[in-house]
Parts: structure tokens; C-alpha cells; sequence
């Protein structure tokens, strides 16, 4: 059994994409160029220095090509045809079909990417059937190993990096970004469609701006986001969307004309114009608990307003501002010109804290604060009242605890009254705006008047801890020696 066979057997026994993902994308691919290119090699020349996008080998259109005649006695699939028709041609002979267990070992390194036990290794070579082989291959496919093979290698695709810095300093990438590495394992072994992924990857925020699962996607983008530049994040967003979507390095165009391939520097900037808008934030999943654990690092539009202009020889510095660019598709790829429509998203999305989960949330954690505030003033008091001994310490730390716990009531008022504020701000319920933002402000107020207070009390149990016994020893032991050295 050739391993070729491997595979024809895979393709006709696996019901979802991930057997056949590459034909799948080849497929896509092609009929995405066959549609377009004829509109574009029936556009108006390109100017005389530009390459026409019909004369090179990667943008014509696909055709199947015709199937060799068998000349082989080993072939058993299209794929064996083409290859024993390339074996007569260049004299070659073909090795003889792979053991059992090599070929077991190559099925499980291709899908899982770890090579077979021995008990399974035994196993198989013992009875190296078809029909065994067959049962293998749909027992690998399902396996979540299959998905956490085959998601490394899309997260190279798609440069799927852990964030990097300087100690705690994030400089590149974003913390909790694993969320989209695990997205990738899950969309593989749940067989989700290739073209649906790169939707969410780049779009998710507005297609499902509620789904924490879909969310994840967006990790794509958020991968590029880099603390110094924004140019640079963007950039980086454009070059690796048409590598990785496209097979294009347009990042050649931002300073000019792209040499090689039929895309113009105007093409780059309208490339740009889509993502421009994007920005990233971290939210919550989920109530309470860590919020390390239950943190979702995110794309969304959070900078509408922002132009897209022109940079002269790529050079940020010099922006062309008096003509913004609009999102375009590649021209040479434009069948027609992409429709840009506006897109109404739920409040939530734009403003999440509003959400009911983030509000119980934040409530819960103000709530549990206060607790923990006046059991420990109440704590204090009852050390307070029972001490025999630096009593007026004791008073004073029992006073700083009572302080602690009116400033958590203050921040748990002014928490309440910024919610009401808002929801009444957003629409979201009946009420005096006017009235509200008043007590929101009264109480934010009084956060601070319970701050200075706290400060104060700081300062008067600092002072009290600095009257210490032994302070008072070493001015006792200097007197001593004062007095000693009078009599001498």
C-alpha cells in the first residue's frame, strides 16, 4: 500500500475540512482568481511600468489538468498517475511500497505529529488490512491531537506569538492571546470551514461582537499590536493579512510601486483603510474569580475617526493629508469595487462594562470589598478593646481600619452612582441624567474626602509607631551617661 493511497483514502473517508483543507484552500483560492481575473485582464492597460497581472504564473486562472495514462501497475489514484508519468520521463523507478509499521508511523507523524505506541505499532502491523487502515485514519482525525498537529502549523501561518517585553512591560503581541491559539485547535477538530475562520479572524467583532467564543479569532489581529508605533502595529496587520490570506507581500508598496507583482502603492494604503480603525482590549469572560483566568485580549473599532493617508516613500513623517484613502480591495483583484456599509452593533460591544454580566461583576467585587473592610475594622476594634498594653496603638489601628472601611463604602456609592449615570447617558433606563451625574460626581467627591482621610490615619499610626520603647531606651541610656559623666 503506497502512502498516496493514504490519502485518497483519507480525502474520501473524512467528512469535514480538515483532511482536505489545503484542496479546500487551493480550490478557494482558484476560484476566487478565475472569477476575478477576467475582469481584470479585460480592465484598461496598466500604465507601462506595471506588470499585467494575466502574465504571471500565480494569477492565472486554474484548470485542471488532464489525468496521464496508467503506465504503472502500482497506481491506484489520479495522484499515482501523475507521478508514474513523471517517473517515465525522467527514467526514475519507484521504491516499493512502505511496511506496514513505516507506514503507520508516517500516518500518525501527518495527523497527530507523534509516531505510534508500540502496543499500537503491534497492533496494526499485525493485521495491515484496508479496512484497518481506514479505521485508523478516522480514529487519528478525531482525535484532538489531530487539531493540535495541524493548529502549529496555522499558527505559523498566521505567526501566533505569546507576548514579549521587558519584564512586566508588554512591548509586542498582548497577554491571554492564547485564547486564539486555542480557537485554532478548537476550529480544527470541530471542522470549522477555512473561509469562516479567516472571517472571524478579521471580522469577528463585528460579526459576533457578543461571542467571547468567536472573539478569540481576532487574536489575529491583536498579535500585530506593538507599544511604540501604531504605524508599525498596522503595517505589520497589512503585510501579514495578504501573506497569509492572499500569498502577497504588498509590504514592498508602502514606499512605492511593488516591483515584482501588480500592486501599486495607493493599493497598500487602501489595503490600510480597512484596518485602520481597529484597536484591542481586554475584558472579562466571565463573573469574579481571577481575572488572569478569565480575561479575553480583543480586536475592535475603537478608532472610527482615524484617516488613512499616504506616507511619501512610506516615510511617517510625511503623511500626503490632504487626500485620506478609502478601504479598497487590490485593484488588479477587483471584480467590482467593494461596498462599504455601515454597521450597527449592540452597546455592549462599544461599551462592555455596561454589559449585565460586567456590572454583576464589578458590583460583586465592590461588595466583597466592603465586607472584607469591616470585618477587619470590626477585628481590630474588638483587638483594640481588649488590649491591656500599647492601648493607644491598638486605638489607632483600629481607627485606620474603620477609615479603610468607610473608603470602601465611598468607592462602592460611587461605583453605583457612575452605573446609573451611564445607563441613563446610554438610554438604557428611564430617569434625570442631570440629576444623576450630580450624585455621581457628590460621590466621587466623597471617594476622595475618604482617601485623605485614610492618608491621615496612616500618618497618625506612623507617627505612634515611631514612639517606640526602644526609641525611648536609647534617650534613657544617653541621660545615663550624661549624668555620669557630671559626677565624674
Amino acid at each position: 500500500m503506497h502512502f498516496s493511497e493514504g490519502h485518497q483514502i483519507r480525502r474520501r473517508t473524512d467528512q469535514g475540512w480538515k483532511a482536505i483543507l489545503r484542496i479546500r484552500l487551493g480550490l478557494f483560492v482558484a476560484a476566487l482568481m478565475q472569477g476575478m481575473m477576467s475582469v481584470a485582464t479585460a480592465a484598461e492597460p496598466n500604465p507601462a511600468n506595471r506588470p499585467d497581472p494575466g502574465s504571471h504564473w500565480s494569477f492565472r486562472p486554474v484548470h485542471p489538468p488532464a489525468v496521464p495514462s496508467a503506465t504503472s501497475s502500482w497506481g491506484r489514484n489520479p495522484v499515482d498517475a501523475f507521478l508514474s508519468d513523471r517517473h517515465r520521463n525522467l527514467g526514475l523507478r519507484p521504491v516499493e511500497p512502505a511496511s506496514p509499521n513505516v507506514l503507520l508511523r508516517r500516518l500518525y507523524i501527518d495527523l497527530v505529529g507523534v509516531p505510534p505506541t508500540t502496543a499500537e505499532l503491534q497492533d496494526f502491523v499485525s493485521d495491515p488490512s484496508e479496512e484497518r487502515y481506514v479505521e485508523v485514519v478516522e480514529r487519528l482525525l478525531a482525535s484532538p491531537r489531530h487539531g493540535e498537529r495541524w493548529g502549529r502549523h496555522w499558527m505559523d501561518v498566521w505567526r501566533y506569538s505569546d507576548w514579549a517585553g521587558h519584564g512586566a512591560e508588554v512591548r509586542e503581541s498582548q497577554p491571554h492571546i492564547w485564547r486564539w491559539r486555542d480557537w485554532i485547535v478548537e476550529s480544527v477538530n470541530t471542522d470549522k470551514p477555512y473561509d469562516q475562520m479567516i472571517v472571524e479572524m478579521l471580522a469577528a467583532d463585528e460579526l459576533a461582537p457578543l461571542d467571547s467564543g468567536s472573539l478569540r479569532a481576532t487574536g489575529f489581529l491583536v498579535r500585530n499590536w506593538f507599544r511604540y508605533n501604531r504605524n508599525v502595529w498596522i503595517e505589520a496587520t497589512v503585510e501579514h493579512t495578504a501573506k497569509a490570506f492572499l500569498g502577497l507581500t504588498v509590504n514592498c508598496a508602502r514606499c512605492h510601486e511593488h516591483k515584482s507583482d501588480p500592486i501599486s502603492q495607493m493599493d497598500f494604503y487602501r489595503m490600510r483603510a480597512f484596518f485602520e480603525p481597529y484597536d484591542i482590549r481586554t475584558v472579562s469572560m466571565t463573573e469574579g474569580g481571577d481575572p488572569n483566568a478569565n480575561s479575553l485580549v480583543q480586536a475592535f473599532d475603537g478608532r472610527l475617526a482615524d484617516p488613512t493617508f499616504v506616507f511619501t516613500r512610506g516615510d511617517e513623517a510625511r503623511p500626503e493629508t490632504n487626500q485620506p484613502v478609502n478601504p479598497q480591495i487590490l485593484e488588479f483583484l477587483m471584480a467590482r469595487p467593494a461596498e462599504i456599509r455601515e454597521v450597527t452593533m449592540p452597546l455592549e460591544s462599544f461599551y462592555p462594562a455596561l454589559t449585565e454580566k460586567a456590572l454583576k461583576s464589578a458590583l460583586a467585587l465592590s461588595d466583597a470589598a466592603v465586607s472584607t473592610a469591616e470585618k477587619k475594622a470590626e477585628a481590630a476594634w474588638a483587638t483594640a478593646l481588649a488590649a491591656e498594653k500599647d492601648i493607644e496603638a491598638s486605638r489607632l489601628s483600629a481607627d485606620l481600619a474603620s477609615h479603610q472601611a468607610a473608603f470602601a463604602r465611598a468607592e462602592g456609592v460611587a461605583l453605583r452612582s457612575r452605573i446609573v449615570a451611564e445607563q441613563l447617558k446610554q438610554g438604557l433606563v428611564p430617569g434625570d441624567l442631570d440629576s444623576a451625574a450630580r450624585a455621581a460626581g457628590a460621590a466621587e467627591h466623597q471617594v476622595k474626602v475618604a482617601a485623605a482621610e485614610v492618608a491621615v490615619a496612616e500618618a497618625v499610626a506612623a507617627l505612634q509607631k515611631n514612639r517606640s520603647p526602644s526609641g525611648r531606651s536609647r534617650r534613657t541610656s544617653g541621660q545615663g551617661c550624661r549624668s555620669r559623666g557630671g559626677r565624674g
